[in-house]
C-alpha cells in the first residue's frame, strides 16, 4: 500500500504536469485560427468543412490543399477540451490535497497522546517507519566468492567492484534505500543474489538491480543471460522490477547515465 508521502509526491507531480499543460494549451488556443471543423464521409472519402459563428451551418468545403487548416482547426478543438479538462482536474486535486493533508490515516498518531500511542498497533506504517524496518531486516549475504569483497563504500559495506561502490553512492545520493546481495528465493526454489535489492516506496515493493561488469567475457555473459531468464521466469521483468546496468572495455561505467536511469525509474529529482 502506497504511503501518504509517496502518494503526495505522485499528486504534486501530476499538478506540475497539469499546470504545464494548461499554460501550453492556453497559448496554443490563443494563436489558433477562428472557426470550427465539420467532418463528413462521402463514400470512402472524408471531407472537411470550416464553419464560422453566424455563418452557413454546413460550412465552407476545404480542398485538398487546405488539409493543413483542417488539421489546425481539429487540433484547436482538442486543445480546448484538454484545457477545460486540465483546469477542472487541477482544481479537484488542489481541493483534495487541501483536505487530505490533515485527514489521512498517517496523521492519526499525531492526534493521540504519545503514552497511549505506545500501546497501539497502527494500521499503516509511515514511510519513514517502513524504510527503517526494511533496512533493519537481517539476512545472510549471498555466499559467493566472499574473498572478492575487497571494495568498501561510504557505509562500510564490502562490495565486489568499484562500479558497485559507485552505484551505491548514486543510490545514497538519490535517497533510494538498498540492501547489498540479499538472497532472493525464486518460485523454482532457485536462490539468486541480486547485486542490489532496492525499495520502491511508491509501491512499497522490492526492485532488483544487477550490474553486469564483464560483458566482454563470453562465459560471464552467458551465465548472466541465464540469470536474467530466471528472473523473468519468476515474473520479474526488465524495466519493471529488474534494472540492468552494464559496462565493457569500450563502454565504461557511466555515472550520469546510471543516475539518470535510476532517477527516472524512482521519480527522483537530481
Amino acid at each position: 500500500m502506497i504511503g501518504y508521502k509517496s502518494f503526495r509526491k505522485v499528486i504534486d507531480k501530476r499538478l506540475l504536469w497539469l499546470d504545464k499543460i494548461i499554460r501550453e494549451k492556453e497559448a496554443d488556443v490563443k494563436d489558433a485560427p477562428d472557426g470550427e471543423l465539420r467532418a463528413a464521409k462521402n463514400g470512402r472519402t472524408v471531407q472537411y468543412f470550416i464553419r464560422y459563428e453566424g455563418g452557413d451551418t454546413n460550412g465552407k468545403y476545404l480542398k485538398k490543399g487546405e488539409q493543413g487548416l483542417a488539421k489546425t482547426i481539429a487540433q484547436k478543438e482538442y486543445d480546448n477540451k484538454v484545457l477545460l479538462a486540465a483546469k477542472e482536474e487541477y482544481k479537484i486535486l488542489k481541493r483534495l490535497m487541501k483536505v487530505y493533508t490533515n485527514k489521512n490515516i498517517e496523521t492519526v498518531p499525531e492526534k493521540i497522546a504519545p503514552l497511549k500511542m505506545a500501546l497501539v498497533t497502527p494500521v499503516e506504517k509511515s514511510d519513514e517507519e517502513y524504510v527503517a524496518e526494511w533496512l533493519a531486516q537481517e539476512y545472510e549475504p549471498f555466499d559467493y566468492y566472499s574473498e572478492a569483497l575487497t571494495y568498501e563504500n561510504s557505509k562500510g559495506i564490502k562490495m565486489r567492484s568499484k562500479s558497485e561502490v559507485l552505484i551505491s553512492n548514486i543510490l545514497d545520493e538519490l535517497g533510494i534505500p538498498y540492501l547489498y546481495e540479499k538472497p532472493l528465493k525464486l518460485p523454482n526454489n532457485r536462490t539468486v543474489g541480486p547485486d542490489f535489492t532496492l525499495l520502491d516506496m511508491r509501491n512499497r515493493q522490492e526492485v532488483y538491480l544487477e550490474h553486469l561488469g564483464m560483458l566482454d567475457n563470453m562465459d560471464y555473459m552467458e551465465k548472466n543471460i541465464r540469470k536474467i531468464g530466471e528472473y523473468e521466469d519468476a515474473g520479474i521483468y526488465r524495466g519493471t522490477r529488474l534494472l540492468i546496468t552494464y559496462e565493457t572495455k569500450n563502454k565504461q561505467f557511466n555515472v550520469k547515465r546510471i543516475r539518470g536511469m535510476l532517477s527516472e525509474y524512482f521519480d527522483k529529482n537530481i
